[in-house]
């Protein structure tokens, strides 16, 4: 486009073959991880790649989200700024209390709005909002 970005590139700074890459998440993982949905998906780098380039490509990194709102709740606690390294186990708790019908769905919050990264880290110190089920996270839930 400018010429200062490689031809490898897009316009975004991604490797060439994200594109492919993709692709090939969303035919294993055809679904936000956290709500069901199957529209609307976004591809989550758990790390992301503006800050691990050498992930960006790697299917480990990876995770489905509903680009509303489960990306922003569950990726990034309410804020682009945040990391959930932990988004994948994270959802899998989310799920399972809709299956158990502990949360309602995409409507509900889970984390804290107001989560502060760590300015070190970019982590988010969060706590989950909500009601107790019985799979023994009370102690989270406080």
């Amino acid at each position: 486009m400018f010429g200062w970005f490689r031809k490898s590139e897009d316009e975004f700074g991604r490797s060439g073959s994200w594109a492919r890459v993709r692709l090939e998440h969303l035919e294993r993982e055809p679904a936000c991880i956290a709500c069901g949905r199957e529209k609307d998906l976004v591809v989550h780098h758990i790390e992301p790649y503006h800050l691990r380039p050498e992930l960006e490509l790697d299917p480990q990194n990876l995770a489905t989200l509903c680009g509303d709102p489960c990306h922003i709740v569950h990726g990034h606690f309410m804020n682009f700024k945040n990391i959930n390294p932990a988004v994948r186990s994270d959802c899998k708790r989310y799920r399972s209390r809709m299956r158990n019908g502990s949360v309602a769905g995409c409507e509900t919050v889970l984390f804290a709005a107001d989560a502060t990264p760590d300015p070190h880290t970019k982590q988010a110190d969060v706590s989950v909002q909500g009601e107790c089920s019985d799979d023994g996270d009370e102690e989270r839930l406080k």
